[in-house]
């Protein structure tokens, strides 16, 4: 599965978040290096965060298709004893 694009960026010793549209200063750093390090502590948290999003999504589709595939069972056998019984 595909992840969105790393939303947070350094650029001269500071943080930059973006969604796109515009970028927002999040900290300066006395360092490049801390800046960078943060940065990537941050893409992967934001990372891990939209994959439990995604996958909490997939399992409550998965609950749907299930709930789904029941009730067209429980049709299709009702369906099968009228056709039984018309015979």
């Amino acid at each position: 599965m595909n992840s969105p694009t790393k939303p947070y960026y350094t650029v001269d010793k500071t943080i930059y978040f973006t969604d796109k549209v515009e970028a927002v200063s999040i900290h300066t750093f006395d360092q490049d290096d801390t800046a960078k390090a943060t940065c990537e502590l941050l893409n992967s948290g934001y990372d891990a965060a939209y994959q439990d999003g995604l996958n909490a999504s997939l399992s409550e589709h998965h609950k749907e298709l299930l709930n789904k595939l029941l009730l067209l069972t429980i049709e299709n056998s009702r369906l099968k004893r009228l056709i039984k019984t018309d015979k």
